[in-house]
């Protein structure tokens, strides 16, 4: 072969080269901007990952403000020390009736309040604080209160998409079902914690005061396994879920 057979069997290498990333491209683009089930599964997953259920664990204990002895007090705070928590005295102490003699007792409206650390074995799973309102008065002048802690209780989840709206080519409504694996150090952790309540509840009987203190409930097991909406939108480096604030007005039922 000559030189100029040799070039022009060198331009047509490189022209099918060219052709060969022209269609790689174009084909990646293609399936960037496709959306099945699986890459819309996975991609709820991720999401669903980031913030996955909690079981809200309340650590609010409330104790009637009178109080006969000191002693009594300050051995409820020790027993409870004792018991591997770090009770936090909120607000203002209980009067203690001992120590008033004559003087008239003032009026006071709210209970004594107490704050107990989370347990040890459940620190590494501690997603934060959760708020109630304590009077079910909704107002900004009675903002929620820090009741205890947010548990993560959900480990991994698996979703199956059930249906593909598509809304246009750069936006779609999916409606999945999901089923959350249960956190297995979360949920032991949670019954021994359960009974340890119970415990508390029959060793504060030996005060004073013991019919009197509102111990804090059981904790509350979020649902696992249930069916949602999800709005997924295409953008130039594939698709992506949307947060829930960031929805359209006119996909939200």
């Amino acid at each position: 072969m000559g030189l100029i057979g040799r070039l022009w069997f060198s331009r047509w290498v490189v022209w099918i080269a060219v052709a060969i990333v022209v269609v790689v491209v174009a084909a990646g683009c293609a399936d960037r901007s496709k959306l099945s089930r699986g890459k819309a599964e996975k991609l709820i997953a991720e999401a669903l990952m980031k913030k996955p259920p909690a079981a809200k664990v309340d650590l609010w204990i409330e104790v009637d403000p009178y109080l006969r002895r000191r002693s009594e007090w300050e051995a409820f705070l020790a027993g409870l020390k004792e018991r591997g928590y770090e009770p936090s005295v909120q607000g203002k102490p209980p009067l203690f009736l001992e120590e008033m003699g004559d003087r008239p007792l003032p009026l006071i409206i709210d209970w004594s309040a107490i704050m107990l650390s989370l347990p040890r074995d459940l620190t590494a799973l501690d997603m934060g604080p959760y708020k109630e309102h304590l009077w079910d008065l909704k107002t900004p002048a009675f903002p929620p209160e820090a009741r205890g802690r947010l548990v993560r209780y959900g480990k991994r989840v698996r979703v199956r998409v059930t249906g593909i709206s598509m809304q246009g080519d750069t936006q779609a409504m999916v409606e999945y079902k999901y089923e959350w694996e249960v956190d297995e150090g979360a949920r032991k952790a949670l019954e021994r914690l359960r009974r340890d309540f119970d415990e508390i509840r029959a060793w504060v009987r030996q005060f004073s005061f013991g019919d009197r203190v509102k111990l804090p409930h059981a904790p509350i097991i979020p649902e696992l396994q249930g069916e949602s909406m999800a709005v997924l939108r295409l953008y130039d480096d594939g698709w992506r879920v949307l947060p829930e604030p960031e929805f359209p007005p006119e996909l939200v039922p």
